[in-house]
């Protein structure tokens, strides 16, 4: 990072301060970080996984077999308008559409609002990136 991103906020700071602003205060203002959990590593560890396996995927989305012309993996985007940056999982291009995705693994069918701000965080990025 240069001096410059720290003026930005992250899309993990929107995350966490929609999740709960108490935890934004103690990892942004106090400087006080949780350590890593066992279900952190996991998903970190899942998510190699399926960087990995995505080198080599034809389709994507599951039985919709919607194939992509590129995938992208661990991309970063920002906004200079928004002050706003971010690392995006992964993009598939599909035309000359780009198509955000945000790995979770949580189980959930339906995704909260802190990770639907993170993932709106990442298209206004990506638009502008």
């Amino acid at each position: 990072m240069t001096s410059e991103d720290y003026t930005y906020l992250s899309s993990t700071m929107i995350r966490d301060y929609i999740f709960c602003p108490v935890i934004f205060y103690y990892k942004y203002v106090r400087n006080i970080w949780e350590p890593e959990t066992f279900l952190m590593k996991e998903g970190k560890e899942k998510y190699k996984e399926y960087r990995d396996k995505g080198k080599y995927r034809v389709t994507v989305l599951g039985q919709r077999k919607v194939k992509p012309d590129k995938i992208l993996y661990s991309q970063e985007v920002y906004s200079r308008s928004l002050n706003i940056y971010g690392v995006v999982d992964a993009i598939y291009w599909i035309g000359n559409k780009a198509y955000i995705v945000e790995i979770k693994d949580s189980g959930l069918k339906k995704a909260p609002p802190d990770h639907i701000y993170q993932a709106v965080a990442y298209a206004l990025m990506a638009e502008e990136t």
